[in-house]
């Protein structure tokens, strides 16, 4: 069940991030993010996840062992670029673009944001289809602008 847009954000928690409104054409699932309401062809997904670093010395190490198990699970992975952002009150923040195909289903275009604090990574995607790929920076803006994430859970 997702959570309508007149009702409470109490509840709307994924781990370690705490989304504080829920905006206008945005549904929640719970232990998921957001998602754009409407056809489900064409909308966007916005997925909050987290992590700890584990043995990989930083983030860099972290991400590229990501995507070497994202690989395992798709037919190809496209990527498109990286980019390590200023860090605000991060440790390390890092943006990947990909396009991953699932074998003739249709490209699922994704961007994903790393926020490392301390060993705790906070991870946000946002995912589309192709038509909606120019859409993605700004679905992540609005995460961040949502969402607060902390250590604490």
């Amino acid at each position: 069940m997702t959570q309508g847009h007149a009702e409470s954000t109490a509840g709307l928690a994924s781990g370690p991030w705490q989304v504080t409104s829920l905006p206008p054409g945005w549904d929640w699932i719970p232990g998921y993010g957001l998602y754009q309401s409407g056809d489900a062809a064409a909308r966007l997904n916005l997925v909050f996840t987290w992590d700890e670093l584990g043995e990989v010395p930083d983030l860099n190490a972290y991400v590229a062992r990501q995507r070497q198990g994202l690989a395992g699970m798709v037919s190809s992975i496209l990527p498109l670029g990286t980019e390590n952002l200023n860090p605000g009150g991060y440790d390390e923040v890092q943006l990947i673009r990909l396009v991953l195909d699932h074998g003739g289903a249709q490209e699922v275009w994704q961007e994903q944001l790393y926020l490392r604090l301390d060993k705790t990574i906070g991870i946000v995607t946002a995912s589309g289809p192709a038509a909606q790929a120019a859409h993605l920076r700004e679905a992540l803006r609005l995460a961040l602008k949502l969402a607060v994430f902390s250590k604490e859970r």
